[in-house]
């Protein structure tokens, strides 16, 4: 089966962290200025968080999309 999309081909990198309980504000303080920081970057396409939604996952997940895999 073949999937075809109108979507650009991106380089994603996914990355999931568990955050200590109590620490929460500082990890999400800490996250708004590392994807600030990233959006300035050459290449930059998207960035996503998706918090933890208990019980099902306890992971914090970021999801960053370059142009390229060569600019990521």
């Amino acid at each position: 089966m073949t999937v075809e999309t109108d979507t650009p081909n991106v380089a994603t990198a996914v990355t999931a962290v568990q955050v200590r309980q109590g620490e929460e504000g500082a990890f999400t303080g800490w996250l708004t200025e590392l994807n600030k920081t990233i959006a300035t970057l050459p290449g930059y396409v998207s960035a996503v968080v998706i918090p933890p939604v208990p019980p099902l996952q306890s992971d914090w997940a970021m999801v960053q999309r370059f142009q390229t895999i060569c600019i990521l």
